[in-house]
């Protein structure tokens, strides 16, 4: 865990429950960032090698989910604002 980029009430609450790796995973569509996975994990990164296909395939999954839902939300809202207007 780099020290540096932890705020101190979180370090000191993922040092009490035992972590010893943070792993952030980008959240991807269409090679752009929509979010980032975050997981704090008991054993050191080294150890991780086995779970890489997972969070590879997590990636882009949650992230065309995640954009999916952010155009849903916009269209939704976009809808509720055409009813408006046209009152």
């Amino acid at each position: 865990v780099e020290e540096q980029h932890i705020p101190l009430a979180r370090k000191v609450a993922s040092l009490q429950i035992g972590v010893k790796t943070l792993l952030g995973i980008p959240l991807l569509h269409n090679n752009d960032t929509v979010g980032v996975l975050v997981f704090g994990l008991s054993k050191s990164k080294d150890k991780l090698g086995h779970l890489q296909a997972i969070f590879k395939g997590l990636k882009n999954n949650l992230g065309a989910e995640i954009r999916r839902k952010q155009w849903e939300h916009d269209l939704r809202a976009s809808n509720e604002r055409f009813e408006r207007v046209a009152q």
